[in-house]
């Protein structure tokens, strides 16, 4: 065996254990082959390798589910209300946005299991009417809660979202339509008012 190669032997054996950054080094410096074919050990540590992911996705799993937040608990808070008003500013800046103000409150206990009731509100762009209506929810999963206003009136969501670095309610909605005293409002479908992030208000009334 010529000394280069047994040089070349060397060196993947030592290195097989460290892994690819090494070998590459013994490459390029030496101008060895990175061939590995023949590494003891690489069969185990390509199982241990595999093992070790399986590990570290589970530890992630269980580290945000450990720092989830409650979603339930946030209903249940005491006088919960949570509402976003948007300013001129903002409005001017998204011409296709007809809600104004929006809020959610919560008018009884909430359960993981069963039905309960959100109360949503809107105040429309422009003339500054309110509309509002009960809406009939439930827990689709522990995190995220389906609600659907009464006469087929569209559905949205409600779940914890982040918004500007900060965990907010996340109401979200592809169409609906809320009854007021001047009529119908129906927003979503044609509007640019499909996700909202409201923060939470301790008061004994959620007006918007």
């Amino acid at each position: 065996m010529s000394l280069r190669k047994a040089l070349g032997t060397t060196v993947r054996w030592l290195t097989c254990p460290l892994g690819g950054a090494i070998r590459l080094i013994a490459v390029w410096t030496l101008g060895l082959s990175s061939e590995v074919e023949d590494c003891p050990l690489k069969d185990a540590l390509q199982a241990v390798l595999g093992i070790s992911v399986v590990l570290l996705g589970l530890a992630v799993a269980l580290s945000g589910q450990a720092h989830a937040i409650d979603l339930a608990r946030v209903l249940n808070s005491p006088k919960p209300c949570f509402k976003q008003i948007y300013s001129a500013q903002h409005l001017n800046k998204h011409p296709r946005q007809m809600v104004a103000a929006i809020g959610l409150e919560s008018k009884q206990n909430v359960t993981r299991s069963g039905q309960f009731r959100l109360v949503l509100s809107v105040k429309r762009r422009g003339d500054g009417a309110r509309f509002s209506s009960a809406m009939f929810c439930r827990f689709q999963n522990a995190q995220l809660v389906v609600c659907g206003v009464e006469g087929d009136g569209g559905t949205f969501t409600v779940s914890i979202g982040e918004f500007n670095g900060r965990k907010r309610l996340k109401v979200q909605t592809s169409e609906i339509n809320l009854a007021g005293k001047k009529g119908l409002f129906g927003f979503g479908a044609n509007t640019d008012d499909n996700i909202f992030y409201l923060g939470s208000y301790r008061i004994h009334h959620c007006p918007v």
